[in-house]
């Protein structure tokens, strides 16, 4: 958690493990002997809070059968998420660390895999039929993940409401059962 305050009052590039550690009320040797490098650690609250994100999306589409259904929630969950502006700011951050650091990339491109893993499986089981399902899962992240940048360029919640209901049809337009 102080990882998390810490990332959403500094971002990746100003944090400091001395940060961390005053935060968290502990010594710096204990977070060195866990994490001897500033990356360890990020790449240790990348795993976090990507984890952290598929598993609200999971339980909140666990007693949803219909995937046009799980979509819309699915949309409504993440939309919700991103209005948090510490969210917003650790998620961003992390992915744009991914940049300069490969471990950081890894980690986020399994934990997005993850992600796109968990819509597949929820389509093939509602039996829905998308022509490219991996390519229908990159464009709904892309999506999503682009809506709430431009919140955090300054978009407010009145411009950005009808983006995301336009994404929710276009997205619905492409299933067919």
């Amino acid at each position: 958690m102080a990882t998390f305050e810490c990332l959403a009052e500094k971002g990746t590039t100003a944090i400091t493990l001395r940060d961390i550690a005053t935060k968290a009320d502990i010594t710096l040797s204990l977070i060195h002997y866990y994490f001897p490098t500033k990356e360890g650690l990020l790449v240790d609250a990348t795993s976090y809070v990507m984890q952290k994100q598929i598993k609200d999306i999971q339980k909140e589409l666990s007693n949803i059968q219909d995937f046009s259904e799980q979509l819309k929630k699915l949309i409504f969950v993440v939309h919700h998420q991103f209005k948090s502006a510490e969210w917003r700011k650790v998620y961003f951050s992390l992915l744009a660390a991914a940049a300069w650091s490969p471990k950081i990339m890894e980690e986020i491109r399994l934990l997005q895999n993850q992600l796109i893993d968990l819509i597949q499986e929820n389509a093939q089981n509602s039996n829905v039929k998308i022509t490219n399902l991996e390519a229908f899962s990159r464009v709904l992240l892309a999506s999503l993940n682009g809506l709430a940048l431009q919140v955090m360029h300054g978009a407010s919640e009145e411009q950005i409401a009808p983006a995301y209901a336009i994404t929710e049809k276009v997205l619905l337009s492409l299933i067919s059962n």
